[in-house]
């Protein structure tokens, strides 16, 4: 809050803060911010408003070096949903409209774009219109990147960790088809508010490098279990998610019925058997002294053959 609204690309004439021009290169991108100042002074209210722990409070006086915010949340509780809801947010409050959605495997990037196509028509009932335009990053198709980079709408851009954390990855190489542009200049040009699914899984140097050439104008890391909280603004815990309903309960039935003293119990506990006799040791239900005892007999039979 407080952060003035960012001009888009049609209403300042020339060259406008959002218009970034490398070479070949023109971009829409995000406004950077200024001010961590208020974003600090935000940030603690955040805190004390989510009643975040105190080992986590932003403390008085300080103020951050980085946009960088943790959102902890249980696991099955919908944070996809959420965090694609806080690009939505953030496009109509302050105009930011470049996202990058990073993820550490290919099963969770599927799970993300299934919950993109499925939720379209949802937040299109909410904000109205095409609510956003997504994509998937792929290494033979550099020049979608430079569709991402100059389109004056919500850019959703989908990316496995995997294809940036390595100086040897296509990215970083200029290619055919991208006029002499390396395509991860498409993405640092527009300052992308990037939102980091599962960032336990994304550790190391090498990732951390990586995300600092993606240029993002913010960081925003959602996960259950995160290794170290960076500035953290929402916590929800598996006991809040449990009470508040949020996760399915589960209750187990039993395959074998509950113990009933009204009714004989005999439980086999071995079988031994030799040239001359059998015998089986059994746990059995007695009445002594008019209560219920379980006690361990062996049975042989009798000279009949009968046991007793």
């Amino acid at each position: 809050d407080g952060q003035p609204l960012a001009s888009t690309l049609f209403e300042l004439p020339g060259e406008d803060r959002q218009l970034r021009t490398t070479g070949e290169l023109a971009a829409c991108g995000n406004a950077p911010i200024e001010d961590l100042s208020r974003i600090s002074k935000n940030l603690r209210k955040v805190q004390r408003a989510n009643k975040i722990p105190a080992e986590y409070l932003l403390a008085d006086g300080a103020e951050i070096t980085s946009l960088d915010f943790s959102v902890e949340m249980e696991t099955g509780t919908g944070k996809t949903y959420v965090y694609i809801r806080t690009a939505l947010e953030l496009r109509n409050r302050f105009n930011y409209k470049k996202f990058i959605i990073v993820v550490p495997s290919i099963a969770i990037r599927e799970g993300v774009v299934a919950n993109l196509k499925l939720l379209n028509e949802h937040f299109s009932e909410i904000y109205g219109g095409s609510p956003y335009e997504y994509r998937v990053y792929n290494s033979k198709h550099p020049e979608q990147l430079k569709d991402f980079a100059q389109a004056t709408t919500l850019q959703i851009l989908v990316m496995n960790i995997d294809s940036f954390n390595k100086d040897q990855n296509l990215i970083f190489k200029e290619r055919d088809g991208t006029m002499g542009v390396k395509p991860i200049e498409y993405i640092s040009a527009v300052n992308p508010i990037v939102i980091l699914d599962e960032p336990q899984n994304m550790g190391g140097e090498a990732a951390r490098a990586g995300l600092e050439k993606l240029a993002p104008m913010a960081v925003l890391r959602y996960s259950a279990t995160h290794r170290e909280l960076t500035h953290l603004v929402y916590r929800l815990t598996p006991v809040e998610a449990y009470n508040k309903n949020l996760v399915k309960h589960i209750l187990v039935w039993s395959v074998l019925a509950d113990e009933d003293l009204n009714r004989p119990y005999i439980s086999v506990q071995s079988v031994v058997a030799s040239k001359r006799t059998v015998s089986a040791t059994v746990l059995i239900d007695e009445l002594r002294d008019g209560s219920v005892v379980r006690t361990r007999k062996i049975l042989k039979p009798d000279a009949s053959g009968v046991l007793p």
